[in-house]
């Protein structure tokens, strides 16, 4: 698609706001936490932020060179799968294991934390039945799955009871805003496959903030849990 003079300098603008944000949310946690004995919770979080970072930078070339990023795949999605790829992986294993050890006592839990995918999927579906091309449907629901994936753990860790050293209750703000962050990657994506402008500009402005933030609160559940 072609875009007009107002819709491509807006487009210019959000990417290179959201790409700024995620550069200064990654040298912010790569000077705190690329170190020896960093904790490797916060360690991925900074390479979720960097991926997202790099995406926002590839969309931003691309739209300045004259590209577009709206009708057709493009590479800068992968850094919405990077991002949650590393999101998931900071609960997955280690952390889940902590507070579920997949017993029947936790199996409640276990199904609430299905809100996180189910909710994701659901808003999966306006881009689905979108005039979206193929590609970028297929590309969207590939993101979708790693944004569900990481969506589970943080609606289970943010519902399920506490341990002995309180590591839920000190990520639980964490886990808030990485889900909240994934709705919000949903809803641009709605946004691009329906041409719907104003949902475009929100999500983008909330996604510059929360990748400023992410860091900061995530540096504060550690610091709570480690004390």
């Amino acid at each position: 698609m072609e875009y007009s003079g107002r819709q491509m300098k807006y487009l210019v603008i959000l990417n290179a706001a959201v790409a700024f944000a995620g550069l200064c949310g990654f040298i912010y946690g790569a000077v705190r936490y690329f170190k020896p004995l960093a904790p490797l919770y916060a360690i991925m979080t900074v390479f979720g932020v960097g991926c997202s970072m790099l995406g926002r930078v590839y969309q931003f070339i691309r739209l300045f060179t004259g590209g577009e990023i709206t009708g057709v795949f493009q590479v800068g999605i992968l850094g919405v799968i990077g991002a949650f790829s590393f999101l998931f992986s900071v609960n997955f294993g280690q952390i889940d294991s902590l507070v579920d050890d997949g017993t029947d006592v936790y199996k409640k839990y276990r199904v609430m934390g299905l809100i996180g995918p189910v909710s994701v999927a659901a808003l999966y579906l306006p881009v689905l039945l979108s005039d979206a091309s193929l590609a970028v449907r297929i590309s969207y629901a590939v993101a979708t799955v790693f944004i569900a994936l990481a969506a589970y753990y943080n609606v289970k860790h943010l519902l399920i009871e506490d341990v002995e050293f309180g590591v839920v209750m000190c990520l639980r703000p964490f886990n808030a805003i990485v889900f909240l962050y994934g709705i919000l990657c949903m809803t641009e994506m709605i946004a691009f496959a329906r041409g719907m402008d104003a949902l475009l500009i929100v999500s983008d402005i909330m996604i510059a903030g929360i990748l400023i933030l992410i860091i900061p609160v995530m540096e504060q559940g550690v610091k709570k849990w480690m004390s």
